[in-house]
């Protein structure tokens, strides 16, 4: 499988490439009323810096990383966000959104973007994001809800972290406070 893996600052991303990735979110998101935006992608925090799988031309694979300062306990940290994960359906199973997360992981260390990688997950793909060298601790996080001044604060909801410029054994100890939205 020829795969080509584009690294992008949002500031950089064309027309074409903004509208394949809105393809490919409302391919697989198929709610009438809720639509992928590039500022609000579905509620959720915007990416500032994108890895984009294609194939024959074909986006078929995206992640999103957007950098935020977050407060941990009593301490600042920068954290790139990742969020807007997503392969279409024919492609999957191939390692494709590993690639991408790598890709993007090692670009953001070259850059020195970020402290830490930081999601937010399902549980039943917190074993695909350990794989890609996440790992999980156990907080109390507070995000604004859905772009409103409501702050939401959710515990028991799988929060995973990896190295970027820090390795994960500095993430300071305490309750999360993402200042924005979740990715």
């Amino acid at each position: 499988m020829d795969i080509e893996i584009r690294i992008k600052d949002d500031s950089t991303i064309t027309d074409k490439e903004l509208k394949d990735i809105e393809q490919l979110f409302n391919n697989e998101y198929t709610d009438e009323d809720d639509v992928w935006e590039k500022d609000a992608p579905y509620g959720f925090s915007p990416s500032d810096i994108r890895a984009m799988a294609y194939m024959n031309g074909k986006l078929i694979g995206h992640v999103g990383a957007e950098k935020r300062w977050i407060s941990v306990g009593k301490s600042k940290v920068k954290v790139a966000g990742i969020g807007g994960v997503l392969v279409e359906k024919d492609y999957r199973g191939f390692g494709i959104a590993k690639k991408l997360i790598h890709q993007l992981i090692d670009n953001l260390q070259q850059k020195e973007y970020a402290h830490f990688g930081y999601l937010g997950c399902r549980e039943e793909v917190v074993t695909f994001y350990s794989s890609c060298g996440f790992k999980r601790i156990d907080r109390t996080e507070t995000v604004k809800k859905n772009y409103s001044n409501e702050d939401m604060t959710r515990s028991s909801f799988p929060i995973l972290i990896c190295s970027i410029t820090k390795d994960v054994s500095a993430f300071p100890a305490g309750n999360i406070h993402l200042h924005g939205t979740a990715w």
